[in-house]
């Protein structure tokens, strides 16, 4: 994920959970996250949606690892060109 597309993320977990606001450092230190963990945003903005359609709990990046991981486990094709 490019560190817009990071940007894209936090302000969509922002919308969803209005008691988080991400920071430039935030912004950086989740854009680290996503390169180890090799996200993609549109499995990433999946995973958000489906951590908040079962939890109200804070999301943290192992959730969105957590969540990318286990769709792809289900769906090998995932993050991949040919879906």
């Amino acid at each position: 994920m490019t560190e817009d597309e990071v940007v894209e993320l936090l302000e969509e977990i922002e919308h969803m959970d209005t008691r988080r606001t991400f920071d430039e450092r935030q912004v950086r230190s989740w854009h680290r996250v996503a390169a180890v963990a090799e996200w993609d945003l549109r499995s990433a903005l999946r995973a958000v949606a489906e951590h908040y359609a079962r939890s109200n709990s804070w999301i943290m990046p192992a959730d969105i690892t957590a969540g990318i991981r286990a769709h792809r486990h289900t769906n090998p094709w995932v993050g991949t060109r040919w879906v």
